[in-house]
């Protein structure tokens, strides 16, 4: 039996590398940003449902691109209470597996979340996809290149990232067990 796979799409940042232009929301070929984010996994066949965390002034704009089965939750202030966020809502849902995703990367292909999720139902506790950084890496102190940097073995990590419910759910109770 095929375990459920729930999406949580993180859309409750700032914009900050942006000065203040919050890319979700970026008209692209007539919809937001984020639209496709959404598209990308309730589009999908091995995806059941899914969660939107974002900002509470967002919540009317969310609510209008939200597919049947799926949820709004209100980020926080970090991307880990915003992920916290998005696991207790999806708790609902009973999901075996959770892909995490950046909402502001509109274009994740079906196969990266094919591969995703047949790692996880090969057991392992985690899967990213990740891209084998190919330019040149150099370390730069005091406004200088200080020293070159191999770029083998390195790897640009993206999203979304997956992980099995239970386990992901776990890690971010323990880590902010304290937290309001």
């Amino acid at each position: 039996m095929q375990q459920q796979v729930t999406a949580i799409i993180l859309a409750a940042g700032k914009s900050s590398r942006l000065g203040g232009i919050n890319k979700i929301w970026h008209p692209l070929k007539g919809k937001p940003v984020l639209a496709y984010s959404i598209e990308a996994f309730a589009n999908h066949p091995r995806i059941s449902n899914g969660v939107v965390v974002a900002q509470e002034g967002d919540r009317h704009r969310i609510s209008q691109l939200l597919p049947p089965n799926w949820q709004m939750a209100i980020g926080g202030s970090e991307r880990a209470f915003s992920v916290k966020a998005g696991l207790t809502v999806a708790a609902a849902a009973n999901p075996g597996f959770v892909l995490i995703h950046d909402a502001a990367r509109p274009f994740v292909l079906p196969h990266v979340i094919d591969a995703l999720i047949a790692t996880l139902e090969a057991g392992a506790d985690a899967a990213i996809p990740a891209l084998a950084v190919t330019d040149s890496l150099k370390a730069v102190e005091n406004g200088f290149v200080s020293k070159r940097i191999p770029r083998e073995g390195a790897y640009r990590i993206q999203t979304p990232q997956g992980f099995p419910y239970p386990l992901i759910k776990a890690c971010h109770d323990a880590d902010h067990a304290g937290d309001a």
